[in-house]
């Protein structure tokens, strides 16, 4: 079972904050990283003070693998799908 108990942001989300992975041949994956409660988690966020501050010192951490971290934000919100349980 999953339980969504994120905090609502007041007037939604203006961006996307992701950390992203390249590697040497250009290909990208979304990093994961171990937080505090959470576990190993996607570092995406809506807030940019997480991903600027805990995240990136979660990536910062990371053994060398040959891979180049990015920290991107995404800020054009297209609804794919709208799921009412």
């Amino acid at each position: 079972m999953i339980i969504d108990d994120a905090p609502g942001t007041p007037g939604g989300l203006p961006s996307l904050w992701v950390w992203v992975a390249v590697d040497a041949m250009g290909g990208e994956g979304i990093v994961a990283g171990v937080l505090p409660g959470l576990g190993s988690t996607p570092l995406v966020t809506g807030k940019e003070h997480l991903a600027k501050g805990p995240m990136a010192e979660i990536v910062r951490r990371m053994p060398p693998m040959g891979r180049r971290y990015e920290l991107r934000r995404y800020d054009r919100p297209e609804v794919v799908e709208a799921v009412e349980p």
